[in-house]
């Protein structure tokens, strides 16, 4: 699976140099977000930024509201993961503007998903629900399984936070059956982490350790550092509950140092970079459209 992202890279970079070389600016866009999207599928969320902020940047130039809403909604799920739910529910809120003027239904649910998902980590749980319900209700019409998908997993999210875990458990299984169904394994590894917190709660440890262990062999697999890490940490909290203290403590150290890669110092900075340069060069060129005169011959 890993091959397939390798793969996914390597047709876009081709396509994104036949586009620099007939000056096809909306196809370099297009081909830039889908850099952007397997990188930040893989955890390399300055890469995957870089790769936004370019694409938005010509898709705004083109006027390509349809290229501007899913760069928008790459950018807003990387700032989720940097735990900047403003930044997140910013970025979503545009694509979802976008995508109900455009009457995209696809892109209405991923949008509302993402504002959903910002809003629960704010602690804004009924605003959160209101957004996964809208987009179930989306999917569900539009038979847009993995949209349904989605949503059942993050609307399990918020009965378990709440309390409702056998709605959970329900939810989280059927959100797993599409993804397997579907083959979209990157995916699943999402429901199997959330089952495998949602058996430790309830004191099933058994069933805790061998969801976490699928999602881990399949984020390794795949190369999604974000989904391993967050596999060995589930597997240190399992351990240690077990009183198994030295593999609970292997498992620490393998989710720090993962973590650690995704989330350094360094790539933090270039992120924050990025975003003031943007800002700075979209502030600039509103300047220069509203000066009365230009020299652009």
């Amino acid at each position: 699976m890993l091959s397939n992202f390798e793969a996914a890279i390597a047709e876009s970079l081709e396509s994104l140099r036949l586009f620099q070389e007939v000056a096809d600016s909306q196809g370099e866009a297009h081909a830039r977000a889908v850099i952007g999207f397997v990188q930040w599928t893989l955890g390399n969320y300055d890469q995957a930024l870089t790769e936004g902020f370019q694409s938005l940047h010509a898709a705004e130039e083109n006027d390509d509201k349809w290229g501007i809403g899913w760069c928008c909604t790459l950018i807003g799920g990387i700032y989720q993961n940097l735990r900047d739910h403003d930044q997140a529910v910013r970025y979503y809120k545009r694509s979802h503007e976008l995508f109900a003027e455009l009457d995209i239904p696809i892109g209405e649910a991923r949008s509302l998903i993402g504002i959903g998902a910002a809003y629960q980590a704010m602690g804004q749980s009924d605003q959160a629900l209101e957004c996964v319900r809208r987009s179930l209700e989306i999917s569900q019409r539009t038979g847009n399984r993995m949209g349904e998908s989605r949503a059942l997993s993050d609307l399990g999210i918020i009965y378990q936070e709440q309390g409702r875990e056998d709605e959970a458990l329900e939810l989280h299984l059927r959100s797993l059956r599409i993804r397997e169904e579907d083959n979209s394994r990157q995916a699943a590894t999402t429901s199997l982490l959330n089952l495998g917190r949602l058996y430790l709660k309830r004191g099933d440890s058994e069933q805790a350790l061998k969801q976490a262990r699928k999602a881990l062999a399949i984020a390794e697999e795949i190369g999604a550092k974000p989904k391993a890490y967050q596999s060995h940490q589930l597997l240190s909290q399992i351990y240690e509950e077990n009183g198994d203290l030295a593999r609970a403590l292997r498992h620490e150290r393998i989710f720090r140092r993962i973590h650690e890669e995704v989330f350094n110092e360094e790539a933090s900075i270039r992120v924050r970079n990025l975003q003031i340069s943007l800002e700075t060069e979209r502030s600039h060129r509103r300047r220069w459209n509203d000066y009365p005169f230009n020299f652009r011959g």
